[in-house]
């Protein structure tokens, strides 16, 4: 899921969810949102913020994230 993968690269970089949140221009309280898998508000942040901060290619992340399949 996106939000296991944004915690742990950012537990690599040895970021805390303070400083990822500075570094992606967004609210303490999205980062803890977005890692904990809870609904926020994705006007106010974006993917591409959080892998930008993380220093990781949106396209690379995008290829290796485990999306939630659709029930049908």
């Amino acid at each position: 899921m996106a939000s296991d993968y944004v915690r742990n690269r950012r537990k690599e970089l040895g970021l805390t969810q303070q400083q990822l949140a500075a570094k992606a221009d967004v609210s303490v309280k999205v980062v803890q949102k977005f890692e904990a898998n809870r609904p926020y508000d994705p006007i106010h942040t974006t993917f591409a913020e959080f892998f930008r901060a993380l220093g990781v290619d949106v396209t690379y992340a995008f290829l290796e994230l485990e999306w939630p399949k659709r029930k049908e």
